[in-house]
């Protein structure tokens, strides 16, 4: 039917030209920004899970970092021992030194100073060993190594006194240097010699050995909690790409899609508009 008034074919393909245009904004905007949901009505369902997934990813991520930060305390407290290891062996070669009889008084007692400084030097670094603040060697690092959620995903990195330090020097809470305690000097025999002096030396190097020991078995279980973690990460990224990454293969063709229906939409509003022509012809 011919009318003036109301021109359906024209209508509809202005109806279709609007829709085509909206599809044509839709796939820019995916393909500009790279993301299949942009915005809430694009997926609701999608965009809650999306969410949900970046803040698991980004919870994930921080548990990895902080795993890496206490590994890195980790090893400045190894290192630090690993000090005092080398002071503890130089003070043992000392010691058996003034022991041997060729010795005069006088060499004893440049030994005697030379096994005091070192001793002074063990004080100091247990009251001078930090890692961003928190002393490592002192007897009082307790640190939990936050990764994940709970108690039950902490892991306790601790150091008590070492076994034997008390029986080298004393160490006052305020001081950087400690006072020997052990004479190089006056002992009766070789037993004596091995009580009061080698048997404190190496209970100190097996203070010193067990924890580094303990060090070491909670760096290995960091280390794999930190490969956990990076799996866990990285299915957590797979899946929310899924979810609002756009398929350019899939939305470039909707795109061309849309853009040729926008255009053949134009031409057909072209013609029912030409429509209205024919209604003047009927009445020449």
């Amino acid at each position: 039917m011919l009318s003036i008034n109301t021109n359906l074919n024209a209508n509809q393909a202005a109806t279709q030209i609007g829709r085509a245009n909206q599809a044509v904004q839709s796939s820019s905007e995916k393909l500009t920004t790279g993301l299949r949901i942009n915005k809430s009505a694009d997926d609701v369902s999608g965009a809650a899970l999306a969410n949900r997934l970046e803040n698991s990813s980004a919870k994930t991520a921080q548990f990895i970092k902080n795993a890496n930060d206490g590994i890195n305390m980790i090893q400045a407290a190894d290192n630090a021992i690993k000090q005092q290891q080398d002071l503890v062996a130089r003070m043992q070669e000392l010691a058996y030194k003034a022991e041997n009889g060729t010795n005069t008084a006088d060499d004893q007692s440049l030994i005697q100073k030379e096994f005091d400084q070192l001793g002074k030097e063990l004080a100091r670094n247990v009251q001078g060993a930090e890692f961003n603040g928190k002393k490592l060697l002192d007897g009082s690092l307790n640190a939990a190594i936050n990764v994940g959620t709970g108690t039950n995903n902490q892991i306790n990195v601790a150091l008590g006194a070492t076994k034997g330090l008390a029986d080298i020097v004393t160490i006052a809470a305020d001081a950087t240097n400690g006072d020997p305690l052990l004479a190089l000097k006056g002992h009766a025999d070789g037993d004596t010699w091995k009580t009061e002096v080698h048997d404190k030396l190496d209970a100190l190097a097996k203070g010193y050995a067990e924890q580094r020991a303990d060090l070491g078995a909670s760096q290995n279980r960091i280390e794999f909690s930190i490969k956990n973690l990076e799996g866990t990460k990285q299915n957590l990224d797979k899946t929310l790409s899924s979810a609002q990454d756009t398929d350019f293969a899939a939305e470039t063709a909707e795109l061309a899609k849309a853009k040729v229906l926008a255009k053949t939409s134009q031409t057909m509003l072209s013609q029912a508009n030409k429509s209205v022509e024919e209604v003047t012809q009927l009445l020449q």
